[in-house]
């Protein structure tokens, strides 16, 4: 679409972002693909999609006119659509994700693709900011929104936008490791060897935590203790009584 609201051109704005998509997305190792080179033509809505195949992700992007909004549109023949969308909107908080069918025109052409599909309304033309800031805050959006899907997906994608198609690299095999030769078994050599005696650890303290200890006597009376510290070790229990002065 070819619109200008401001001074800002729709088409303009969407090859621009796309622009920057691609760029982060193949920083990223991903196979960014864009569904027109250049922002001279209209390019059909069946050949924006056509090139899409069941291992890609299509995401379209537009700037709606100024009484629209942030938001984001899902494909209704896939479920994995519903889940991309939900995905890239967790970074991009329109929250407002809607299906296809409840566009204005009861459907998008994102419904076409062969694979998990959005549109993303990245903003009304007349509040668009298209500086090289705005433009990468965005693509680093939607680069974590696909980061999540993926990680969530057996799905190994290509990632398309109306402007944008990617594919995501299949992993290089890894060749087998080579054998390696056993080296010969070393002459015996005799070797006396000195016994080493291992004394046991002496038994950890364990210190008490409390202050107070009260003694018992055999007709049940009790008489309490101040102590300042208390300790166990191994089986002796080890008392200070405040004051307490062994006499020699």
């Amino acid at each position: 679409m070819v619109s200008a609201v401001n001074g800002n051109i729709e088409s303009q704005l969407n090859f621009d972002y796309a622009l920057t998509l691609r760029h982060i997305l193949r920083n990223n190792g991903y196979d960014a693909v864009l569904t027109r080179s250049q922002n001279t033509h209209r390019v059909p809505f069946a050949e924006r999609t056509g090139s899409a195949t069941p291992r890609d992700l299509f995401i379209s992007l537009h700037f709606d006119w100024d009484r629209g909004r942030k938001l984001i549109y899902y494909a209704n023949n896939r479920h994995q659509s519903l889940r991309l969308a939900e995905c890239v909107d967790r970074y991009f908080q329109s929250n407002r994700i809607l299906i296809s069918t409840r566009s204005p025109h009861g459907g998008l052409y994102i419904d076409r693709a062969n694979c998990p599909s959005i549109l993303i309304e990245v903003d009304t033309i007349t509040n668009a900011t298209n500086t090289r800031e705005a433009r990468i805050a965005f693509a680093d959006i939607v680069l974590r929104g696909v980061q999540d899907y993926l990680s969530t997906t057996t799905q190994r994608p290509t990632t398309t936008t109306a402007t944008t198609v990617v594919p995501v690299p299949a992993p290089l095999p890894v060749p087998p490791p080579r054998p390696q030769p056993i080296p010969p078994a070393p002459a015996t050599v005799p070797i006396t060897t000195t016994p080493i005696i291992v004394a046991p650890a002496p038994p950890a303290q364990q210190k008490i935590p409390f202050k107070r200890v009260f003694l018992v006597d055999i007709n049940n009376r009790t008489k309490q203790l101040d102590i300042e510290r208390a300790s166990i070790v191994g089986d002796k229990l080890y008392i200070a009584p405040k004051g307490y002065v062994i006499e020699d």
